[in-house]
């Protein structure tokens, strides 16, 4: 979409001897070493998630497990989850929790004022960025 861009922006400049020829992006080495992280804490979590699965005498996983391990490690899909119980004896009781205290609503107040900030700060932005694209700032 390169070309419709420069077509954009000689159209917008109001120059008619302008032509661009070519766009060139700028990309951070931070933004490309984030990339690669990602893509290799995916890998090891593809890996960890096959063994996961995988009986001690068999070598290679099987179509299914494969498929299991994708979506686990690359969309976050039907994790895994291995629940091991202690053994308890007539009368003992056992609990699980999920981080959250139960019955603690999800949007407390500050969560609410964070989001609204946020989304806030986002629509301000988007704001002063279409004025500057459009020469009004």
């Amino acid at each position: 979409m390169a070309a419709d861009l420069g077509r954009l922006m000689d159209q917008g400049s109001g120059n008619p001897f302008q032509h661009i020829n070519a766009l060139y992006w700028s990309v951070s080495p931070v933004a490309l070493r984030g990339i690669a992280d990602r893509v290799r804490t995916i890998l090891t979590e593809l890996v960890a998630e096959m063994r996961a699965g995988m009986p001690g005498d068999q070598l290679i996983p099987t179509a299914e497990l494969a498929d299991q391990a994708v979506n686990v490690a690359v969309h976050g899909n039907k994790s895994r989850v291995t629940v091991t119980a202690a053994q308890s004896s007539v009368g003992s009781t056992s609990a699980a929790s999920h981080g959250e205290k139960p019955g603690s609503p999800l949007w407390t107040r500050s969560r609410k004022n964070g989001a609204f900030a946020a989304g806030s700060a986002s629509v301000l932005g988007l704001g002063f960025a279409i004025a500057q694209w459009q020469g009004w700032i």
